[in-house]
């Protein structure tokens, strides 16, 4: 095999390589934002720190439909 073909083996081994590491950092950021994730009817349901944001519309932060939020 020629050096140039090794070379291009080489780069496309490097790019999966990097785009399968970046793939995965993406999988663990969903899962533990999916995690933290809470739904809520009173704000008792919420963990400290956080308050009920019930189902509103027209709230000027944007949409959310009964989640635990940070204040």
């Amino acid at each position: 095999m020629s050096g140039l073909g090794i070379m291009v083996l080489t780069l496309l081994l490097l790019v999966f390589m990097a785009t399968s590491h970046q793939d995965a950092g993406v999988k663990r950021l969903i899962l533990r934002n999916k995690l933290q994730e809470r739904t809520c009817s009173s704000p008792s349901d919420c963990p400290a720190g956080q308050e009920c944001c019930p189902d509103k519309l027209d709230e000027p932060e944007g949409f959310c439909i009964n989640d635990c939020i940070i204040t």
